[in-house]
């Protein structure tokens, strides 16, 4: 399930600078309606506690909007600077998303699931900034690494010269022999 930030702030105000992501939703008809952005580094320093501070992405927006739904379809291309997680050099990383929002109209908001949103029905814009965000973070993979031989081979030196050896475990040395035989 995403993390929203303080999201019902968002919805009324917005966030200060991100004004560009507020979708207005008062006289917009019925239909489809396309929206893109630029994705740089201002974004990201929005967002306090952001693992990206660079960052160079496109997100194209497709909404289809009806009497009782919004549906985002939304598309992230690009790439993020972040920190490798063998050498702590930068890593420029490659971004790619594609996902559905469907918000409905209630009477308060609600996160029904990963994919469906309730916004209170006198919301008169909807901020798509948190989303953005939120997509271009789960798109990040677990693991941020440099590919082989480009890491810095001084902090590579330094971290064999640790040599950590892994100790073994008697509790399961008859486990591993099961699936040796296997």
């Amino acid at each position: 399930m995403l993390v929203f930030y303080n999201f019902a702030g968002f919805l009324s105000q917005g966030m200060k600078g991100l004004n560009e992501y507020i979708i207005p939703l008062k006289g917009l008809k019925n239909g489809i309606h396309e929206y893109e952005y630029v994705i740089k580094n201002e974004f990201f320093e929005h967002f306090e506690t952001s693992i990206i501070s660079e960052g160079d992405l496109i997100v194209k927006v497709v909404l289809k909007k009806s009497t009782i739904t919004m549906e985002f379809d939304f598309e992230i291309t690009g790439t993020v600077n972040l920190e490798c997680d063998r050498c702590l050099e930068t890593v420029q990383q490659p971004i790619e998303y594609k996902g559905l929002l469907i918000v409905k109209f209630g009477t308060e908001f609600k996160e029904l699931d990963d994919e469906i949103v309730i916004i209170p029905e006198e919301s008169g814009e909807f901020d798509t900034s948190e989303f953005i965000y939120q997509f271009i973070c789960i798109s990040i993979p677990l693991r941020v690494l440099h590919d082989e031989g480009f890491c810095n081979p001084d902090m590579l030196k330094k971290l064999a010269s640790f040599n950590i050896q892994e100790s073994s475990d008697s509790r399961w040395d008859e486990l591993k022999k099961l699936l040796n035989n296997n």
